[in-house]
């Protein structure tokens, strides 16, 4: 009898270290969600994008590149959180 008692509060820590990994879990996604939402509609208040080159010096990007890197950032999102 104490075999099968043993056995069943093996089962319930386990369910329970299972429950609570998957918590974890789910705040974490939900953290980075936040996190790049904001990301997004930071992107969405810029006007226009830019890179480095190897001088240090800023070549803006053009309206093709910036609008493809606030869709690929979208595209991200959803992907990761679902719709935006």
């Amino acid at each position: 009898m104490t075999e099968f008692l043993d056995q069943q509060q093996e089962e319930r820590e386990a369910r329970q270290a299972a429950n609570a990994k998957a918590e974890q879990k789910a705040e974490k996604q939900a953290e980075q969600c936040k996190k790049l939402r904001a990301r997004l509609k930071f992107l969405a208040s810029v006007s226009t994008f830019y890179n480095i080159n190897a001088q240090g010096e800023r070549v803006y990007v053009n309206e093709a590149e910036n609008a493809q890197i606030r869709e690929d950032f979208r595209e991200k999102v959803r992907k990761t959180c679902g719709n935006p």
